[in-house]
Parts: structure tokens; sequence; C-alpha cells
């Protein structure tokens, strides 16, 4: 329940699967069949809904940038493996010594605050619009 394993979007995909079996790509058919979809489960690097969600970032001409938490130099914020937090090809990369709730983090907060000033200073372009 915490997860969202009830949501409604995961019950449609999982009647989706049993009642359209080839509409499914066999990668994500048990994983529809049975529900596992779910916010801790589509962390894991081998998850096949977690990989087509990764090939279809980023967009082409859009800058982003990445801020992960490295909660005490665990390997990620204490839920999210650093690993999975990371993009590359990012504008930039924070790496903070924080836990998940690093969003509430003045000195995150402040880094978004100067990115977002950054990108307000910087002229409009045709590489920088989306296709």
């Amino acid at each position: 329940m915490l997860v969202g394993r009830c949501a409604p979007e995961i019950q449609a995909l999982k009647r989706l699967a049993r009642d359209h079996p080839h509409a499914v790509r066999p990668e994500v058919a048990e994983s529809y069949r049975f529900a596992r979809l779910n916010s801790i489960s589509t962390l894991q690097a081998m998850q096949p809904v977690r990989r087509a969600g990764e090939s279809l970032l980023p967009v082409a001409g859009v800058r982003y940038h990445t801020i992960a938490g490295d909660l005490h130099g665990q390997g990620g914020d204490g839920v999210v493996p650093l690993a999975s937090a990371w993009l590359p090809g990012a504008d930039s990369t924070r790496v903070v010594d924080r836990g998940h709730t690093l969003y509430s983090d003045p000195e995150v907060i402040a880094h978004v605050l100067g990115i977002l000033h950054e990108e307000r200073l910087r002229p409009c372009d045709a590489a920088a619009t989306p296709p």
C-alpha cells in the first residue's frame, strides 16, 4: 500500500497484461501481470521499466542538472542508490551529504535557485528548444 501497488494505473497495467498479453512487451509482462511496479522495485538497475525509462532520457537539446544525496558516503541517500540518481551528460552534477529529503535542504535549495537564475540569463536559441 505504501508504494502504490493498488494505484489505479498499476491495476490498469495488470488488466492489460491479463486481457491482452500479446500487447505487452515480454520483458515487462511479468511485472505488469503481478502488479510488481512500484517506487521501490523500479529502482533496481536491471528492472525492465527502469531500463525503458532510462532509454527515454535525456531529450536532445534540453539542458538538465543532477542533484543527488550520498548520506555519509553510503553510496546513496538511504533510499535511492547514487547510481540510479546519476544522469550522464548533465550540465552540472552536485552530490550532497544528505538523505532522501535533500529537496528541503537549504544548500540544495540555494543550488536550484542558482541554476534557475543562470538559466534565466541564458539566451534562448534553437539548440535549447526541445523538438
